[in-house]
């Protein structure tokens, strides 16, 4: 109940205590359980080192017992602290031996929740289609189950936020509805502040700057109500996005660089490198041609190593404007070109199809277009 309700320092306690009563009665498939579920809240606080930690003595345990759903648990939980981490390979690796393992023994819940996770690695890594497939085989199967908890709230504002970004926003409003009713009924602040995080999200791609602002504003304040530290870092990434859109580029540089630095802080490679991309932006908005391109460039081999096509893609045409507006048309038109490359090939895949129509990916299109010639 703790869990789900955000209170994950009540949660630890119960969760440890229990964890001492069955380690003085030797029970290990409950140290097992104990253990899986103290990681899970230790990556619910941002606190991946921990995460790891007891998740690898559960798997452990759990090996051992050879138990196939209970490994699948825990390959699980090393799976979402490895995606927190930007490892994706590790990430997806673990997700799907998840997947097979509890396919095997017939658990639809737990395929469910794989197949949401491996829609999380997709998004990040651009990859619309292909994580819109798996979230909506995840709420398929927990609709199936009559699944109306938190997970299910999760997942419905996973896809309502992937379908914003897949620039599918009008399409957005009946998951993210259907999320908020279950969330009042879980008063859960956390789950309340994602949602509001998406809802900003559809209107920022929408090109509504006023609307997005006043949505990632009412997440901000959920989220400090809550205990997972990610969600307050999402709002004020969010809300920080909109203050460089609004042109105020100065007063985004420092909020956007404090950001950077909490984001590595909490292992969040993601939002890091998110983060310091805008601050990048908001350096090519100041005419600070030389830092952007240190900045951009630093970026560029961490975005493509993590394999995350549409920062890739961002900043190539950050470098390309950087480049332009310095006097170097011809280094910049090449950039340009790789931008239109990653995009045309994004929006190639199934269920991508309308990404373009975003009203920020729409203006670095069509001035990559102009200037790649």
């Amino acid at each position: 109940v703790y869990q789900d309700r955000g209170q994950y320092d009540k949660a630890l306690q119960a969760y440890k205590e229990s964890l001492q009563i069955q380690r003085d009665t030797g029970d290990e498939n409950y140290q097992a359980l104990c253990l899986s579920n103290i990681g899970f809240v230790y990556l619910s606080k941002g606190d991946t080192d921990n995460a790891f930690t007891y998740f690898q003595q559960a798997l452990q345990l759990r090996e051992k017992l050879n138990i196939p759903g209970d490994i699948a648990d825990s390959l699980h939980g090393m799976g979402q602290a490895y995606a927190a981490t930007g490892q994706y390979d590790q990430a997806l690796a673990s997700y799907l031996k998840a997947l097979e393992l509890w396919r095997k023994v017939g658990d639809s819940r737990g395929a469910a929740l794989g197949s949401h996770q491996i829609g999380l690695v997709f998004q990040y890594q651009g990859r619309f289609g292909a994580a819109l497939s798996s979230m909506q085989d995840a709420v398929k199967s927990l609709r199936e189950l009559k699944d109306y908890g938190i997970d299910t709230a999760l997942i419905l504002t996973d896809l309502g936020d992937t379908l914003a970004r897949a620039g599918r926003g009008a399409e957005a409003y009946t998951p993210l509805q259907e999320a908020q009713g279950l969330a009042r009924g879980l008063k859960n602040e956390s789950l309340q502040a994602a949602i509001l995080n998406a809802q900003g999200n559809v209107q920022l791609y929408r090109g509504d700057l006023k609307a997005a602002k006043g949505l990632y504003e009412q997440a901000s304040r959920m989220a400090s109500k809550g205990t997972e530290h990610g969600k307050v870092l999402v709002s004020k990434l969010s809300l920080a996005k909109v203050t460089l859109a609004e042109g105020r580029s100065q007063a985004a540089i420092r909020d956007l660089q404090s950001l950077s630095q909490e984001a590595d802080k909490q292992g969040s490679k993601y939002l890091g490198l998110e983060a310091s991309v805008d601050v990048a932006a908001a350096m090519v908005n100041n005419k600070d041609f030389s830092h952007a391109r240190q900045e951009l460039e630093r970026e560029l081999g961490i975005s493509e190593k993590l394999g995350l096509r549409l920062q890739t893609a961002r900043i190539h045409y950050l470098l390309g404007t950087a480049l332009r507006l310095s006097g170097s048309a011809n280094d910049a038109a090449d950039h340009y070109r790789k931008v239109l490359n990653l995009l045309d090939e994004m929006k190639k895949e199934a269920g991508a199809e309308h990404v373009l129509e975003r009203s920020d990916l729409k203006t670095i299109y069509d001035e990559s277009t102009r200037w790649s010639k």
